[in-house]
């Protein structure tokens, strides 16, 4: 029986039988994938934000798509103080906001490759690729913060509300029908309410 032995070179070592272009192409992979990965997590980093959130949804509905920051940041402080028109803002409350946006919101925008930004001209274009509604699943309008969680808390006391009155009424009062209308009487009333403190800035 014959055995075949790997011949020496000329330097006296084996060669390595490892497959040099199947490492290259494991390497170019593992590249490519960090830098995806990179390409996702600078979207992400975008999104985070709620300003940011905001200017996208204020370029997908400009004229053009584009806009210039002293116009965004107008937009957004009206949103941000409950006032309907942006020119109502003050002086003080838009250069702000129209700092934040030029020196940090919309650097970090344009590295992600969701807007073009010119610094020069001051202005903002969204990227022709980007589809707002599939990342933001936008809807009707952005709402502030502070409104979901007064929108929250209002619900929650809604229900303690509703659960203490069922168990502090008297049993002879407070039963069979008549504890579902108290009880109906109570959510409606306090929903009314939670309505109110959604509404009240818009």
């Amino acid at each position: 029986m014959s055995v075949s032995q790997t011949k020496p070179d000329e330097s006296g070592r084996e060669p390595d039988n490892q497959d040099e272009s199947g490492v290259g192409t494991l390497q170019h992979r593992s590249a490519t994938t960090d830098d995806n990965a990179d390409d996702v997590d600078r979207v992400f980093d975008v999104l985070a934000n709620r300003r940011r959130r905001q200017i996208l949804y204020l370029l997908d509905d400009a004229e053009n798509n584009a806009a210039e920051v002293p116009e965004l940041a107008s937009t957004i402080a009206a949103w941000e103080e409950g006032i309907a028109d942006p020119v109502s803002v003050t002086y003080d409350d838009r250069k702000s906001v129209q700092a934040a946006v030029y020196q940090h919101h919309a650097p970090k925008m344009a590295a992600a490759d969701l807007v073009e930004f010119d610094k020069r001209a001051c202005r903002l274009e969204l990227d022709p690729d980007v589809d707002v509604d599939a990342l933001l699943d936008r809807t009707p309008e952005p709402a502030d913060d502070g409104d979901n969680r007064a929108l929250s808390a209002v619900s929650v006391s809604a229900v303690a509300l509703a659960t203490t009155v069922s168990h502090l009424a008297s049993p002879a009062v407070v039963s069979g029908p008549v504890a579902v209308v108290v009880l109906v009487v109570c959510a409606c009333a306090l929903a009314g309410l939670a309505h109110d403190a959604y509404t009240n800035d818009d």
